[in-house]
């Protein structure tokens, strides 16, 4: 979510116009949609499932600036296992306790806003990430850069879990009596090494000749 470029004070929620390839995406490609899911800014048109699942996320969270969607491979791999469960296996895991709630049911394609609603029902205040059965996965943030550098450990972490599975040795996962003091230990510079990462990430596409911020 974002202040309109109009100066008028209303927020629009942001998306990649359909049809536009990921790769090719610039900060001036966005369109811009209203409470009503209108585009009012840009050009181009929202695709229907990504303006009915992200638009009800961000009226029932409102501090959740960013809402990422992803079908990345380890992550969705996980999310299609009959037992989806992230296990704290690998430290990064850490980021990640008790902060993914599970849609266990694959509901079909959104086309309704009524499956954004749903999606955000099984969503607690205290939950950041969804794993959506059969889908992939969500996660919300207060800025672009967290959820990029919650997105991008999930799925590293996920990968570490498939690979670990694929020894068909039993996994070994980290003491709960000593997981939440040290996930509070990770949390306390997540806010600095999400934002370096994201700066990065944004250098490196600078030094390949992108045009992402036209």
């Amino acid at each position: 979510m974002t202040p309109s470029a109009d100066g008028s004070g209303a927020e629009l929620m942001l998306l990649v116009p359909y049809g536009l390839h990921w790769s090719r995406v610039r900060a001036s490609d966005l369109v811009g949609l209203d409470a009503a899911g209108r585009v009012v800014e840009g050009n181009g048109r929202a695709e229907t499932s990504a303006a009915t699942i992200h638009r009800p996320l961000h009226e029932a969270r409102p501090e959740a600036k960013a809402v990422f969607h992803l079908h990345s491979p380890y992550a969705t791999a996980l999310s299609c296992l009959q037992d989806s469960r992230l296990r704290m296996v690998h430290q990064n895991c850490l980021y990640f306790l008790n902060s993914i709630a599970y849609d266990l049911d694959y509901s079909g394609v959104s086309v309704q806003d009524s499956e954004g609603a749903r999606l955000a029902s099984c969503l607690a205040p205290d939950k950041t990430c969804l794993m959506m059965a059969n889908h992939g996965y969500l996660v919300l943030a207060e800025t672009a850069a967290m959820a990029f550098h919650y997105s991008y450990y999930l799925e590293r972490c996920a990968m570490y879990q498939l690979l670990a599975m694929q020894t068909g040795r039993e996994l070994k996962e980290l003491d709960p009596a000593f997981a939440k003091a040290a996930q509070q230990d990770m949390l306390k510079f997540a806010e600095r090494d999400g934002d370096q990462f994201f700066r990065a990430v944004q250098q490196k596409l600078r030094d390949e000749g992108s045009d992402f911020e036209k």
